[in-house]
């Protein structure tokens, strides 16, 4: 597929805008939906949080860094 630079310009502009109003959206929306969630009655159990917190960037260093400094 072809198209022109302007097309190019302005499909990098839409993206970009429909991306960052979703991410808003739902940034907006987490407070409201945060009050209704239980994480003692979620299915996910202490286990997966941990797991879950470990997936963040940079807590898996730090964890193993943590380990290693434990008897």
């Amino acid at each position: 597929m072809r198209g022109t630079v302007w097309q190019a310009i302005l499909l990098g502009l839409s993206a970009t805008t429909s991306h960052t109003a979703i991410v808003w959206a739902i940034r907006l929306a987490g407070p409201y939906f945060e009050r209704s969630l239980d994480l003692d009655k979620a299915e996910i159990g202490d286990r997966g949080r941990r797991r879950a917190r470990l997936r963040r960037p940079g807590l898996q260093a730090w964890a193993a860094a943590a380990r290693r400094r434990s008897p």
